[in-house]
């Protein structure tokens, strides 16, 4: 060996003395190596001859191709020309993007996918939570609340104000300097020569357009004294619906139109960007709340919002709250023990629940894109393996590190920009979708979409990608240790073990990473899946429901409203696509239920802080029950003999029967609307109904007591005139829609009908929030497992490619196939069983932030926990599938011939 090492260092002396000192050590020990590996005399004669034509001929290569003085690069930079070296280099990155298609294809759409979901989810977030909102200084904005603590009796955490509230708050307060108040209503529009329309509307103070910074595109504001008491009728519209229903036309301004009845003049048309306090507000008209007598103090139906005056800052107007508070104990004790007002601010307010759920999207995506990158890593790592020697004797050469690890940015910088723009495409693709899904469950919808901040969080994402996934191949591929990267082209069985521990690690990532995604989108899915199997309480099959508002200047006799309404209850009865008809306050699942305090005969009112008695008001008709499929419990229903000469009558629920009645029969008792004390108000309770559920599908049935419409004369409220009907068809809908509006217009032209619906349509869009979160949670856990497969699958090939000598070899002395194929099995599911582990870990202790999301679901159930891992395990084993098989298929004969 001593010889022949002598004989190789003279061979060498033929290069260049620069060429020898930067490569003979290495080239020395390759030769002693790959000597070694020859044992015959015959292979090592081969072997040396062989190296020695080897060595003369490249020598003299060398020696002709020498540059002096300077060191040799293959990167050549002309002198001024700063730009020439990275023209250089992304000329040669696209030579070799265009030899590999198949590679530059799966980067830049794996990356798109990662960069649009990212960019559509974050669009979401920016123009709800992030933007401000679209009024001047709206970070001084806050939004009032009143709250209920059990002191009070109540539990309520958020509800609205008093009139005397608001008032008194408006004028007290020097932190909050400006205040408006609104209340959300619905008014009929009238027009000659058309039906009746009922529009969003809201009734508001003349300070709520100053206070928002915003005029009218048209016309004026309402000045203070059309917002007293004694104002005119007047109307401001918006711009959508000024066009909508009036064409546009300018001379709307001081033309009268009739609404709910009222000549009332138009003196303005707001700008179309303007959309307060819902996105569909048609019409603004004066609230009229006197100042000198605002009203009961316990009866809250009004909003507020203000402005935080100038230096004043958001801590300093809740810390005089607390002041204001506190004096408002002491004045009215029985009222303000245990309830007070806070504020927040008005982006918090406008966001409202659905600031959780956008965030966890957000973070499900980064995710995403986090795998994203991890596989791509993966994939460019295997790619530059056959890269490595070029690499490493390029820096042998004379390139400087730095140089090398910008070649391999440019590379990756190239396809993530590619992958970026096409990412922005599917992100306002992404968005549109969104959107589409149930807009109203998005606030602020309108202000989503393509704009500067998407495209920036685009481009940032993408380079965020290049980097994350380019910079460690290319710290890697820029190593100019020649020696050992000769050595693991040489032994191909055991080479690049950092590198393969490298790439598993990437694995690990993307499985871990894939199984928190995939827990949180089988919890999402459970939930919703509970939530959809929740007892309603009534039928939804063939149940259409639509609300009716006659005007009540027009009926304010009780004989009228109760003509009208049983003079369209007797008309759709007839109708043979209708089998039960019948009208009531409250539509499950729609209308939010008025709570009213109650009074029971006999029994004194609770003490202070204890329970207050009070439940939700239905004010129906009889046949109610019946129509919406509400089993009776105990007692009986409504009947129609039940009418405003008989016994006042009263149905509760169950809810309302266990709370209040609690281990005693409530048929028979008697209760009274509390402040009502005419002797002839007391209603006997004559039937206990199945609890409805009212609110959402998520929360549970709140007590409520129903009574008659035709009996409200008598407990001093007057007639009530707006209801919803409620009716049970068979058969398409659309003939007793039809049917229903002709009987409308017959009885009095008039009359608005609106919201025409069916109960499966309210159904569908009480859970579109949850619906919208468990879809997007679901889709990215499938884009997480398959990119998490993909990159198993892809450790494994390459694995297999680099052990093909090796795997022949062992083949033809003789290795079982099931030995094989073990061994890459193993090798494919080791780096799955610790991403499995570390992933189950981590959604354990991430799983507070679940709960929050989920319904009658826990959010470390052990069924969704074993789901997934049996899951994972199987598509880790599906990945490997490939890999196993190509290994078995490896030939003795080809490894001998590559030995």
């Amino acid at each position: 060996m001593t010889a022949h090492l002598l004989a190789f260092r003279a061979l060498l002396r033929l290069y260049p003395r620069a060429f020898r000192e930067a490569y003979a050590e290495d080239m020395e020990l390759l030769f002693v190596e790959r000597l070694r590996e020859r044992r015959s005399p015959g292979a090592r004669v081969e072997f040396l001859t062989r190296t020695g034509a080897n060595i003369a001929s490249t020598a003299f290569a060398e020696r002709w191709t020498q540059r002096p003085p300077a060191a040799p690069t293959p990167f050549p930079k002309k002198k001024g020309e700063p730009m020439t070296g990275f023209l250089q280099d992304a000329r040669y990155a696209f030579r070799l993007l265009r030899r590999q298609p198949a590679f530059a294809l799966f980067v830049v759409l794996t990356l798109a996918v990662g960069i649009g979901a990212n960019s559509a989810v974050f669009s979401v977030v920016n123009g709800v939570l992030l933007r401000p909102l679209p009024f001047e200084e709206s970070d001084r904005l806050v939004a009032v609340w009143g709250r209920f603590d059990p002191e009070s009796g109540f539990d309520f955490p958020q509800f609205v104000l008093s009139n005397p509230e608001y008032v008194d708050y408006r004028n007290h307060s020097r932190a909050v300097g400006e205040m408006a108040a609104y209340q959300q209503r619905s008014t009929t529009v009238g027009t000659p020569g058309s039906d009746p329309e009922r529009v969003p509307s809201a009734a508001v103070t003349s300070s709520l357009f100053p206070l928002l910074r915003v005029q009218p595109a048209l016309g004026r504001a309402f000045t203070a004294q059309e917002d007293s008491p004694s104002g005119a009728a007047v109307a401001v519209l918006s711009n959508g619906y000024w066009r909508s229903r009036f064409g546009g036309d300018p001379s709307i301004i001081g033309r009268v139109v009739s609404m709910n009845g009222v000549p009332t003049q138009v003196i303005g048309v707001m700008p179309a960007t303007f959309a307060y306090p819902r996105p569909d507000t048609d019409i603004w008209l004066p609230l009229r709340i006197n100042p000198a007598n605002p009203g009961n103090r316990q009866g809250h139906s009004t909003r507020a919002i203000g402005r935080l005056a100038p230096g004043v800052e958001l801590a300093t107007a809740r810390a005089e709250l607390q002041s204001l508070m506190a004096e408002w104990k002491a004045t009215y004790p029985d009222i303000h023990t245990g309830h007070y007002l806070f504020i927040r601010p008005l982006l918090e307010d406008v966001a409202g629940t659905i600031r959780p759920a956008l965030l966890l999207l957000l973070a499900a995506t980064g995710f995403v894109l986090l795998i994203v990158c991890a596989n791509i890593a993966s994939v460019v790592m295997a790619r530059g393996e056959a890269r490595i020697r070029e690499m490493a004797i390029r820096g042998a050469l004379g390139a400087e590190r730095r140089r090398l690890v910008r070649l391999s940015m440019v590379e990756s910088g190239i396809l993530a920009l590619i992958a970026g723009g096409l990412g922005l495409a599917l992100a306002y693709a992404g968005v549109r979708v969104l959107l589409a899904i149930d807009p109203s469950s998005v606030p602020r919808s309108a202000e989503i979409g393509l704009d500067v901040q998407m495209m920036l969080f685009a481009a940032g994402a993408a380079l965020l990608s290049a980097v994350l996934f380019g910079l460690m191949p290319a710290m890697r591929g820029a190593r100019t240790d020649l020696q050992s990267t000769l050595r693991d082209s040489s032994q191909a069985t055991t080479a690049g073990s950092g590198r393969q521990w490298f790439r598993r690690g990437l694995v690990v990532a993307e499985v871990s990473l894939s199984v928190v995604l995939v827990v949180g989108a089988l919890l999402m899915l459970r939930s919703f899946s509970r939530l959809l199997s929740v007892d309603m309480g009534f039928r939804s099959d063939g149940l259409l429901t639509a609300a009716i508002a006659p005007p009540q200047k027009d009926y304010q006799q009780p004989d009228r409203v109760e003509a009208f309404y049983a003079g369209l209850v007797e008309r759709l009865r007839s109708h043979p696509g209708v089998t039960a008809v019948s009208a009531g306050t409250t539509v499950p699942l729609w209308d939010d239920q008025g709570v009213w305090d109650f009074e029971i005969d006999g029994r004194p009112r609770p003490a202070a802080g204890a329970l207050a008695w009070n439940a939700a008001a239905v004010i129906v008709r009889a046949g109610y029950f019946e129509t919406l499929g509400v089993p009776l419990i105990r007692g009986r229903l409504f009947t129609p003999q039940d009418d405003a000469r008989t016994q006042l009558v009263a149905v509760i629920n169950e809810a309302m029967a266990r709370t209040f009645f609690p281990g005693e029969d409530p048929i028979g008792r008697r209760i009274r609307i509390a402040g009502v004390t005419a002797a002839d108000a007391w209603m006997t309770i004559v039937g206990v109904s199945g609890n409805v559920r009212t609110e959402s599908l998520e929360e549970t049935s709140r007590p409520a007591y129903h009574f008659l419409q035709v009996q409200t004369p008598r407990l001093g409220m007057g007639p009530f005139t707006q209801m919803s009907l409620v009716a049970r068809v068979t058969g398409s809908p659309d003939a007793v829609i039809s049917a229903l509006r002709t009987a409308v217009r017959e009885l009095d032209p008039s009359v608005a009908v609106y919201d025409v619906q069916t109960a499966d349509t309210i159904i569908d869009r009480s859970v579109a929030g949850r619906r919208f979160t468990s879809l997007l949670l679901g889709l990215f856990a499938f884009i997480g497992l398959v990119l998490g497969a993909s990159g198993i699958y892809g450790v494994l090939a390459y694995t297999v490619a680099r052990r093909t000598q090796e795997i022949g070899i062992r083949r033809a002395l003789g290795a079982p196939p099931m030995v094989v194929a073990r061994e890459v099995v193993g090798g494919g599911m080791k780096p799955v069983l610790v991403g499995l582990a570390l992933g189950l870990i981590a959604s354990y202790w991430t799983s507070r932030y679940w709960s929050t999301q989920l319904f009658n679901v826990s959010a470390t159930d052990p069924q969704v926990y074993a789901a997934v891992a049996i899951g994972v395990l199987l598509v880790g084993l599906a990945a490997t599938i490939v890999p196993v098989r190509r290994a078995l298929r490896v030939s003795p004969i080809v490894a001998l011939r590559a030995e």
